[in-house]
């Protein structure tokens, strides 16, 4: 579909009525992503050395904080909202695990199977708590939460 000669991504909703608030997941979603953790990474490399490392985080925090307030209070999927939240997503999580591996000393091993635990247990929630994982059924505002 599109408008004023634009391409506009096809949102799909789970449930008749409701509105999706995450772009379908095709080769143009995974690109976009793929981008957005390289975003991640230069930013949170460039706000480390250029600023005091404790300032760069709280900034990274943040900027986390306002991606996902902006993204929550949306009615529906705003391509704007959804890639801000999720670049701001990248540049807190390189640095919550730079913090970790340069600031506390923890092997990459190490917070690699913290991180991977802790999604497990968000999956875990998420299946238990909706009887469901597909993305492309975020609609209603728990699923967009876990």
């Amino acid at each position: 579909m599109t408008t004023a000669g634009t391409q506009v991504p096809r949102v799909v909703a789970a449930h008749p009525g409701s509105v999706p608030k995450v772009p379908e997941v095709t080769a143009a979603f995974w690109i976009t992503k793929a981008l957005t953790t390289g975003i991640g990474e230069s930013s949170s490399d460039y706000l480390v050395h250029h600023l005091p490392p404790v300032l760069a985080v709280a900034l990274g925090a943040a900027a986390l904080a306002a991606g996902l307030v902006v993204q929550f209070a949306a009615r529906r999927y705003v391509p704007w909202f959804y890639w801000l939240a999720v670049a701001a997503v990248g540049v807190f999580g390189i640095m919550a695990a730079d913090v970790l591996h340069v600031g506390l000393s923890v092997p990459y091993v190490a917070s690699s199977t913290l991180f991977t635990l802790a999604l497990a247990a968000v999956f875990a929630v998420w299946c238990r708590s909706e009887k469901t994982l597909p993305i492309h059924s975020i609609s209603t505002r728990r699923r967009e939460g876990l």
